[in-house]
């Protein structure tokens, strides 16, 4: 291979002729007329060279030993790397089949021997001019591939922002629906427990007394002091499943504003003993939640939406369970 370096760099061009003369010379009159060039006397070798450093445009002659012009325009064409490369074919062979099997081959232009230099160089201008537009409208075509995908990717988030504030508004009037109950239901709960209280302390009283025999009968048929031992964890069970619906609301609210729930430090066991209390309560199943955890577990998160997360797991475990206990019964 031989190489030269012009002072002024317009643009790389490879010769590639088994004529070391001719190669030569062609390179030194495209020197001077600014190119860089790149002179490879073999196919294998120019195939070799340009794969460490692809050029602008190839000059390739079809007469070479081992391997001819046409094989290797067709290793170009088959290189992802040199492919887009202009490549003109100069040559002595001036028959018809010839050149329709270099452009055959994926050649750009052909040029008969004895070289005129003035042609080759309006050539060469033309497929570097060719080239460059090329170039440019491959990274304009990039450009504009990335802007649409950023324009697609906006207008899904704007798509999304939109539904989000129609479901904003949606659960802003279902939160003032249901809110109203729920207060109304926490603000006589606690009136309730407040009673409760009072009566169990009053009744606490009354049973201190010498009561007819008829008095304490009905008492135990009646199972009083079970009913007013049960008052008041029922009404701390409303208390919080009340406190759990309007939770929930909150959670909603934030979700369709996209803001963050707040978070702390939390016990494992404390989150567990909840969902459980939750999933007992409206499961009539015989299976017994047994948790063996260690109270020095913390997470950090929301509580809320922790407890929903393990009273998830807890259903889907017991689910599972349900319907394995059915199919041993078909069995």
């Amino acid at each position: 291979m031989r190489e030269t370096k012009p002072l002024d760099k317009v643009a790389t061009i490879a010769v590639i002729d088994d004529s070391v003369p001719l190669c030569e010379m062609l390179c030194d009159l495209l020197n001077e007329e600014g190119y860089l060039t790149q002179g490879y006397f073999s196919g294998q070798t120019a195939l070799e060279g340009m794969a460490d450093t692809p050029p602008d445009l190839i000059l390739l002659d079809i007469d070479m030993p081992y391997m001819d012009g046409f094989e290797v325009c067709e290793r170009i064409q088959s290189s992802s790397l040199l492919k887009q490369i202009p490549v003109l074919f100069i040559s002595s062979y001036s028959d018809l089949d010839d050149k329709l099997k270099a452009f055959s081959c994926g050649a750009r232009d052909y040029v008969t021997k004895p070289i005129q230099l003035a042609e080759v160089k309006a050539r060469i201008e033309t497929h570097l001019s060719l080239r460059a537009y090329q170039q440019a409208l491959e990274a304009k075509n990039e450009t504009l591939a990335k802007t649409l995908a950023e324009l697609k990717a906006t207008q899904q988030q704007l798509v999304q922002t939109e539904k989000l504030a129609a479901l904003g508004q949606v659960v802003a009037g279902v939160a003032h629906e249901i809110n109203n109950p729920v207060s109304f239901i926490i603000g006589n709960g606690h009136v309730l427990k407040r009673n409760a209280e009072r009566i169990e302390t009053y009744l606490t009283a009354v049973h201190q007394q010498s009561l007819p025999s008829s008095i304490l009968a009905r008492r135990e048929s009646l199972r009083i002091d079970n009913v007013v031992s049960d008052i008041s964890p029922l009404v701390s069970d409303v208390l919080e499943a009340a406190s759990r619906v309007s939770a929930i609301v909150d959670d909603l609210g934030l979700f369709c504003s996209q803001q963050h729930a707040d978070k702390s430090t939390l016990k494992l066991s404390e989150l567990v003993a909840d969902a459980i209390k939750w999933v007992t309560a409206n499961r009539g199943f015989e299976y017994a939640i047994s948790p063996e955890l260690d109270d020095s577990i913390e997470v950090i998160g929301n509580k809320r939406q922790l407890v929903q997360v393990i009273i998830n797991l807890l259903n889907n475990g017991l689910d599972a369970c349900k319907a394995k206990s059915f199919r041993r019964k078909l069995c």
